[in-house]
């Protein structure tokens, strides 16, 4: 969580997330489930009870959005994932940066 957001998890960007961190939970979580991370993330998201918005225009991207109800993680990996929050900012540009 973080003290401009409470109750945010900045877990957003997998492409902004620091490669150990993808490399060492979300991956391995991704090929255990066989869904992407971007689905792991998503899951995450909807099991820890957030209300969540994904944007897509590829039906693809639709259908794997729609994925993420057909698993659910155990306590163990939600615990793996919850522990990524280290409460840090990983993107820190401010509109006027971007």
């Amino acid at each position: 969580m973080t003290a401009e957001r409470p109750g945010f998890y900045s877990l957003f960007a997998n492409a902004l997330m620091p490669p150990s961190m993808r490399v060492a939970v979300l991956h391995p979580l991704a090929a255990k489930y066989k869904k992407s991370p971007a689905q792991i993330i998503l899951r995450w998201h909807v099991q820890e009870g957030f209300s969540t918005i994904p944007g897509a225009r590829n039906p693809d991207y639709i259908k794997e959005n729609i994925e993420v109800y057909n698993f659910k993680f155990s306590e163990d990996d939600m615990k793996r994932i919850r522990d990524l929050d280290k409460e840090k900012r990983f993107f820190t540009l401010t509109l006027a940066e971007i």
